[in-house]
């Protein structure tokens, strides 16, 4: 009788898939945006996901899309369940100011379990870099509960670069520029919710989001 347990749970926890605390950002890509041809505004976002069948993740969605400019492309809620791993999948946002342009970047805000990641479009060639993982020490304390602190890598931003805060809207709620290492960012006031900070630097622009708690 034992064996047969041992034997069961041997083959369950062989067979049981990776979840969600050991996938990052850096495996899944944004393969194509595109408006829908029969739900009007409405806006598709392809994105794949690496690895294995096995990996899996739990309650996958697009928060929000926002083009070059932080206009908002459109936002999104909860569709599927999950997501496994080398399939790709359909998401879509509606309500959007922009209008989708081909051609275009643009930085998709997709969550899955606890785990926020800005997607840039077009995918890079190679891997994702961890760089747009949220879970990174750029901002903190994230979440927060009005005052924020962005400590930049003094190998990728400068003293002087341009931070803009938008709101969910696509509207600019803040503006400050980098001070030295590290730069304090006020969201006191404001309504609670889900914010993006936009820094612009040497090599482009970078976002990610900010949450402001009650």
């Amino acid at each position: 009788m034992r064996k047969s347990i041992f034997t069961f749970l041997l083959l369950f926890f062989y067979k049981s898939p990776t979840y969600a605390q050991s996938i990052s950002c850096s495996d899944f890509c944004v393969t194509a945006i595109e408006t829908d041809s029969v739900n009007q505004g409405q806006t598709n976002i392809q994105i794949y996901m690496g690895g294995a069948a096995s990996n899996f993740i739990n309650y996958p969605v697009v928060s929000c899309v926002i083009d070059a400019n932080g206009d908002t492309l459109g936002t999104g809620s909860l569709y599927y369940f999950g997501q496994i791993g080398n399939t790709t999948q359909t998401y879509f946002v509606v309500g959007g100011s922009a209008t989708f342009i081909a051609g275009q970047s643009y930085t998709i805000f997709f969550q899955f379990d606890t785990v926020w990641c800005a997607l840039p479009f077009p995918c890079p060639t190679q891997n994702i870099n961890e760089f747009f993982m949220v879970n990174s020490p750029l901002i903190y304390p994230n979440p927060g509960n009005g005052k924020f602190i962005f400590s930049m890598d003094s190998s990728i931003f400068t003293p002087g670069d341009d931070l803009e805060i938008i709101n969910s809207l696509g509207e600019v709620v803040g503006k400050y520029q980098t001070y030295f290492r590290d730069t304090e960012l006020d969201l006191s006031g404001n309504p609670h919710g889900i914010y993006f900070l936009k820094v612009h630097y040497k090599g482009g622009y970078f976002t990610t989001p900010i949450v402001l708690e009650d």
